[in-house]
């Protein structure tokens, strides 16, 4: 899986470009014998189904993009985003070793966030909360709480996938 491709350098800046390295993976002939620099080994690479992510493809190169079938995915609607809002809580109760229960105000599914970023707000936030008052039996929680933790992206639509953003 080779994750926020979009973030790869395509060009020779002050970082390598992975543009020649890349096309020679995804390709089934060159990848029968791919010669791994950091390895010093040639390897069979052309069983490999290869699966990216992006957030956008605007800053891929045509020549890679062509090597992959892009699906567009549709951002999560307002329930199911407060439904994964609540999931995630949840777990995060759980990994902080509470026995608290969190009332998720609906407020946060108009949170336009990566769910890294709420993730991390949510910990951070109930993290805040206990300390104030760990003898509360719950932890209620809402946008402002979230927001003070995160950066808040401008409002759009975020796509998942190797995709452009998909406008409703």
């Amino acid at each position: 899986i080779l994750d926020e491709l979009d973030k790869a350098t395509f060009i020779n800046t002050s970082r390598p470009s992975i543009s020649g390295p890349l096309l020679s993976l995804l390709e089934k002939d060159t990848a029968k014998s791919f010669e791994d620099s950091c390895l010093r080994m040639t390897l069979d690479t052309s069983h490999v189904s290869w699966i990216a992510t992006a957030n956008s493809v605007d800053d891929i190169p045509e020549p890679i993009l062509s090597r992959f079938q892009i699906i567009h995915i549709r951002p999560l609607s307002s329930d199911a985003k407060q439904s994964l809002i609540e999931t995630l809580a949840k777990q995060t109760i759980r990994t902080m070793g509470l026995q608290l229960d969190v009332h998720i105000s609906s407020d946060v599914k108009d949170i336009d966030a990566s769910t890294r970023s709420i993730k991390n707000a949510l910990f951070l936030s109930m993290a805040q909360k206990y300390k104030n008052d760990p003898l509360n039996e719950a932890l209620n929680i809402n946008a402002s709480d979230l927001s003070r933790y995160m950066r808040i992206k401008p409002p759009t639509t975020y796509s998942v996938g190797f995709t452009p953003s998909c406008k409703s």
